[in-house]
């Protein structure tokens, strides 16, 4: 299974320092991707890992997102 993980750099007004959002793509993006975006506040995307499968058993790829605030 192939996986590309990174940051995002971006600029939030009223920030002392500069700020990055962390993305994991699961499969290439050849077909559309289910994009996950987590609850929270103070949650992250580590309760949405176990949908990963659903690359493997159907090949959809899928998008892990960590919004901010």
């Amino acid at each position: 299974m192939s996986a590309v993980e990174g940051g995002l750099p971006f600029e939030a007004p009223g920030a002392a320092k500069p700020a990055k959002t962390w993305y994991k793509i699961v499969g290439g993006l050849e077909a559309p991707p289910l994009i996950l975006l987590h609850g929270g506040p103070g949650a992250g995307h580590e309760y949405m890992t176990p949908i990963i499968d659903i690359y493997e058993k159907y090949k959809i790829p899928v998008i892990l997102y960590d919004q901010i605030g």
